[in-house]
């Protein structure tokens, strides 16, 4: 430790006169004077850059700084992006092909927001589901169905659309193998019915399950279904039963 006592000082920074219990070595009045005199204050100097996109110079401290402004770095991302005019506002937006390719019902439109405002979106349940899926994730059905797929060892594929008209759980493309994983109540069983007439929506649910079937039979594809319960009290009969199915 060093020895204090009071003296007085003139900081040779800034010239002031200060007076105080002072370590002996002590030369500045403050750590913002001392900082002003140490090498590694000018570790970082402002230096002149040439913008990567306009060809403009600009000043920075950052030697990794490629863009005078926000908005040539944009133009520089954007650069092997495809661009799209929004179908409601007219806005033009860029997207990467991937993210193009992942947006597929959704390119036409710049956000969200100008989607759900278009009336051929609105009237369609199939893209209004997707939507839907895409945004909730599987649910605990879905994610032991998922498990089931994952023991046997099978490539497939989640929440796709079929014949661009039927959006199915899994899809195995290798057998042309649709699976799909209804909740015993949404889809009507009679044992979630208990002796009870089905109300508007599962009748619905009903009449789409059995239209959709038969569409997709006819393209050619091989229809499973499996009740929630069946998954989660007999596993092993679902297992075989895609077993089956597979080879």
């Amino acid at each position: 430790m060093g020895t204090y006592k009071l003296r007085k000082l003139e900081c040779p920074s800034c010239q002031t006169i200060v007076e105080g219990n002072f370590n002996k070595t002590r030369k500045y009045c403050s750590r913002k004077c001392y900082d002003t005199t140490r090498p590694l204050s000018i570790k970082n100097p402002v230096i002149d850059k040439l913008c990567e996109v306009c060809n403009s110079t600009f000043e920075t401290k950052n030697n990794e700084q490629k863009y005078c402004s926000a908005n040539c770095q944009n133009k520089w991302q954007s650069r092997n992006k495809t661009m799209f005019v929004c179908k409601i506002c007219d806005i033009e937006f860029g997207l990467s092909k991937s993210l193009a390719d992942s947006r597929e019902y959704e390119v036409k439109f710049c956000s969200i927001k100008c989607r759900n405002k278009d009336e051929d979106w609105q009237k369609s349940p199939t893209l209004a589901n997707i939507a839907q899926q895409n945004k909730t994730g599987p649910n605990r059905l879905e994610l032991a169905g998922r498990d089931i797929l994952n023991e046997i060892g099978i490539k497939f594929d989640e929440q796709v659309l079929i014949a661009d008209r039927c959006l199915v759980d899994v899809f195995i493309p290798e057998r042309g193998i649709v699976i799909q994983w209804d909740g015993d109540y949404w889809h009507g069983h009679p044992n979630s019915l208990k002796n009870e007439t089905p109300d508007k929506r599962q009748k619905q649910r009903m009449h789409l399950d059995k239209i959709q079937d038969e569409y997709m039979k006819k393209c050619g594809y091989v229809i499973l279904r499996f009740w929630e319960h069946e998954v989660k009290n007999n596993k092993n009969k679902v297992y075989e039963d895609i077993r089956r199915a597979i080879q």
